[in-house]
C-alpha cells in the first residue's frame, strides 16, 4: 500500500548516509557492524493536521528603526569599542548580526568600481562594511553626533537609520524570510520542530476519522453545543483506548458535564481503583504497566486526547492540570475556543506545562 505521506530523513540518518558513502568509495571494505535503526519522520506538509503555534512563532516580518553606519573593514575593532564604550546595550539587537558587508551593486556609499584596474589589479577595492549602532529609541541623533565626535576627534562616520528585523526568528520558517533584510543568527529549537513518525501519523489519522464519524451522528441530534461533543484519551505508546466521554451538559444542565472533564474523570476514577487494589504489591505494579493508562507523576502525562471542537478555557486547564501530552480536534471553536480561536493557553510561557495542540485540516 503506497503511503500518502511525504517523509524526510532525520539529521543523524543524513549523516550516517553520507558516512556509508564515503567508507564505500575511500576504504577497504570492512565486517558490517549492527547500526541502530533510524526513524524518518512525515513531512508536516503532508499531515491531516496542522500545529496550533503561539503568535510569537506565526508573526510576520516586523521592523524597528536602528542607527548603522558605513565604514572600512580595516576599522572595525575601533567601531566596536565606540559601540560598547559610548552606546547603551542593545540586548533587543542581539539577534542581528554586528556587520554586514557592502556589495558594490547595493551601496551607493562606495567609491565608484570602474576606479579599479582590472587588467593589472594593482588597485583593490577595500571591503565596506554596514555596522549596528543601536535603536533609534535609546540614542537621538543629535547625542550620537555628540559620542561620535568625542571619541573619533572627527566626524570619520556617518550614521543612519535603517529598518531591521525587530525579533529573533523562532523557527525556519521566519528565518527564511527575514534574512534577507540583514544577516541574523539562528539555532532551531529542537522542542519547536514537528517529529511524527509515519507509524505514528496513521495512528493518530485513525483516531480523527473515527472521532469525526461519532461526532458527525452527535452533532445531528444537538446543533447546540459550544465544546467538544465527544472525547477519547488514548496511550500513543500502545495505540490503547483508556476512556472516551460525550458532551451532555445541555441535557443535565451541569456546568461541569463537558466531555472533556467527565473523560478526565472516568481517567481518575480508574486510577484510584487501581490504587486501592494493588496495595503496593508487585501484582498491582505489574498491572499497572499492562494497562497502560498510568503514568508516574500525573494523571495524563504523555496521553493523547482526540476531541471533536476545540476546547474551552474550562476544560484547557482541566487539560492542562492533569498533563496531557497532546491534543487534537477537529474544527475551531471561535465562540469560547483557548487552545487556538480565543485563547493559546497552550503557548503560554508563565506555565509549568508545555502540551502540543493540532487541528485537524
Amino acid at each position: 500500500m503506497e503511503s500518502k505521506f511525504t517523509f524526510v530523513k532525520s539529521s543523524e540518518q543524513h549523516l550516517s548516509d553520507l558516512n556509508s558513502n564515503e567508507n564505500t568509495s575511500h576504504s577497504p571494505k570492512k565486517t558490517q557492524k549492527f547500526k541502530k535503526p533510524h526513524l524518518s519522520f512525515v513531512d508536516p506538509a503532508s499531515l491531516p493536521f496542522k500545529p496550533i503555534l503561539s503568535d510569537e512563532e506565526t508573526r510576520g516580518l516586523e521592523l524597528v528603526d536602528v542607527w548603522v553606519a558605513d565604514i572600512d573593514a580595516r576599522a572595525s575593532s575601533q567601531f566596536l569599542s565606540f559601540c560598547k564604550s559610548q552606546i547603551s546595550s542593545s540586548e533587543n539587537l542581539l539577534h542581528l548580526k554586528r556587520f554586514r558587508q557592502i556589495s558594490n551593486e547595493v551601496s551607493g556609499r562606495l567609491e565608484s568600481a570602474a576606479n579599479i584596474d582590472k587588467n593589472t589589479n594593482e588597485e583593490k577595492q577595500p571591503i565596506r562594511l554596514t555596522g549596528i549602532i543601536g535603536l533609534k529609541s535609546v540614542i537621538s541623533a543629535e547625542e550620537l553626533k555628540e559620542k561620535i565626535t568625542s571619541f573619533y576627534s572627527e566626524d570619520l562616520i556617518a550614521p543612519y537609520l535603517l529598518p531591521l528585523p525587530k525579533y529573533s526568528p523562532l523557527n525556519r520558517t521566519q528565518f527564511d524570510s527575514w534574512r534577507h533584510v540583514w544577516p541574523m543568527g539562528f539555532k532551531e529549537d529542537a522542542d519547536r520542530i514537528l517529529k511524527i513518525s509515519a507509524e505514528d501519523a496513521l495512528i493518530i489519522s485513525a483516531h480523527l476519522e473515527r472521532l469525526r464519524s461519532k461526532d458527525t451522528a452527535l452533532m445531528l441530534d444537538h446543533m447546540d453545543i459550544q465544546c467538544a461533543s465527544t472525547a477519547f484519551i488514548v496511550n500513543p505508546q500502545k495505540n490503547l483506548l483508556i476512556d472516551e466521554a460525550d458532551y451532555v451538559c445541555h441535557l443535565t444542565r451541569h456546568p461541569l458535564d463537558h466531555s472533556v472533564i467527565k473523560c478526565i474523570a472516568k481517567v481518575a476514577e480508574k486510577e484510584r481503583q487501581r490504587k486501592n487494589s494493588e496495595g503496593g504489591s508487585q501484582a498491582g505494579e505489574k498491572r499497572k504497566n499492562e494497562e497502560g493508562f498510568h503514568l508516574e507523576s500525573y494523571l495524563c502525562s504523555g496521553l493523547d486526547v482526540y476531541l471533536a471542537t476545540e476546547p474551552c478555557a474550562m476544560c484547557a486547564m482541566a487539560l492542562l492540570h492533569s498533563r496531557i501530552g497532546r491534543v487534537f480536534y477537529l474544527r475551531h471553536n471561535t465562540l469560547c475556543g483557548a487552545l487556538g480561536s480565543r485563547y493559546k493557553l497552550h503557548t503560554h510561557s508563565s506555565l509549568n506545562h508545555k502540551f502540543k495542540v493540532f487541528c485537524s485540516v
